[in-house]
C-alpha cells in the first residue's frame, strides 16, 4: 500500500493542482457516469447540452458515446500529458463555457437566467483560460536520462551485441557507464570508444559472473559509483534435448541468466540505498541469446528499483 501511495503521490506531482482535479473528473466521467448514463438510464429520462442545447430522448442518448470518447481522451491526455491536450483540451473547455453561459438564458430566460448564466460561465471561463495558457506543461521535454536516473550505469554482457548497444546508447545520453565481460581486451576498446566519441567516463571490470564469486567481485570494482542503472545483458542460451546436455553446463547457463542477475541486482540496491541516493533506478534484464530470438515479442524485462528505503 505504501508502494501504490507512493507511485500515485509522484504521479500526481507532474501537473498542478486544479489540472489534477480535472483529470479525476474526467476519469470519473470515463468509468462511471458516462457508463451509467449510456447503458442503464432509461431512453425516456436520458439529456444531453451541447453548446447549451439540450436534446433528449434517443437524440441525446446517441451523442453519449461522443461525450464518453471526449472524457477518456481527457484522461488519458492528462495522466500522460500529452502534447495534443493543447490546444484541444482548451477549445473543449471553451464550448462547454458557452453552453453553460447559453443554458440558463434559453430555458429559463429573463434577468434571472442571464445573471445564472453569467455565473456559471465565469468559473469555467477560469478553467478555459488556464488551459490555454498550459502550453508548456503538454510541452513539457522528459528530463534527460542522467538528470533523471544518475550519474553512472553498470552494463553485464557488453563485450559485444545488445550489451555493447546499451551501452553506446547509455553514453549518447551522457551517462558514465561500468562495463562487465570476460573478455576484457573488446571491453577497453568499447571504452576508449565511449570516451572519444561521447566524452563519458567508463570502468572496465573483467569478471565472470557465472563463476563463483564473479558478482562479488563485480560489486567491488564498482563500490565507490552511484550505478542508478543496471542492465543485466550477460547471458547464454543452449539448443537442443535437454536429457543430452551436459549437467555443468546447464549449471553454468543457470547461475549465469537466473542467480547473477538476481543478486547481482539485490547488492547493487543495497550499495545504492546505503549511500541513501536520492534518484530513480532501473535494472533492465535479458539474456543476449534468447533475446535476439524473441524481442519482436517484448523479451526483455524492465523492473523498476525502489529506492524510498
Amino acid at each position: 500500500m505504501e508502494g501504490l501511495r507512493s507511485w500515485l503521490g509522484e504521479r500526481f506531482a507532474e501537473r498542478p493542482w486544479w489540472m489534477n482535479v480535472l483529470m479525476v473528473f474526467c476519469a470519473f466521467m470515463t468509468f462511471v457516469y458516462m457508463p451509467w448514463d449510456f447503458f442503464i438510464k432509461p431512453v425516456s429520462a436520458d439529456q444531453e447540452a451541447w453548446l447549451g442545447i439540450l436534446l433528449r430522448g434517443p437524440a441525446a442518448k446517441l451523442t453519449e458515446p461522443i461525450h464518453w470518447a471526449i472524457y477518456a481522451a481527457g484522461t488519458y491526455g492528462f495522466w500522460r500529458m500529452r502534447p495534443w491536450m493543447w490546444p484541444w483540451a482548451a477549445l473543449y473547455a471553451a464550448t462547454v463555457t458557452f453552453g453553460m453561459f447559453v443554458w440558463p438564458i434559453v430555458y429559463l430566460g429573463g434577468f434571472g437566467g442571464v445573471v445564472l448564466g453569467v455565473v456559471s460561465a465565469i468559473p469555467l471561463g477560469l478553467v478555459t483560460r488556464a488551459l490555454w495558457r498550459s502550453a508548456d506543461w503538454f510541452d513539457a521535454k522528459p528530463p534527460e536520462l542522467r538528470a533523471r536516473y544518475g550519474e553512472w550505469a553498470l552494463v553485464t554482457g557488453a563485450s559485444a551485441g545488445i550489451g555493447a548497444a546499451f551501452a553506446r546508447a547509455l553514453a549518447r545520453e551522457g551517462i558514465s557507464v561500468a562495463l562487465v565481460a570476460r573478455r576484457e581486451a573488446r571491453l577497453r576498446e568499447l571504452a576508449a570508444e565511449l570516451v572519444r566519441e561521447h566524452g563519458v567516463d567508463t570502468r572496465v571490470v573483467a569478471a565472470d559472473l557465472g563463476a563463483p564469486g564473479g558478482v562479488d567481485a563485480v560489486v567491488a570494482a564498482v563500490s565507490d559509483l552511484d550505478i542508478a542503472m543496471l542492465v543485466n545483458n550477460a547471458g547464454v542460451g543452449y539448443a537442443g534435448k535437454l536429457a543430452k546436455q551436459n549437467p555443468e553446463r546447464l549449471r553454468e547457463m543457470i547461475e549465469l541468466n537466473c542467480t547473477a542477475p538476481v543478486l547481482l541486482t539485490r547488492r547493487l540496491l543495497a550499495q545504492t540505498l546505503a549511500g541513501k541516493i536520492a534518484h530513480d533506478g532501473w535494472s533492465v534484464s535479458l539474456a543476449e541469446e534468447v533475446a535476439a530470438r524473441l524481442l519482436s515479442r517484448n523479451a526483455i524485462a524492465l523492473y523498476r528499483l525502489d529506492v524510498t528505503a
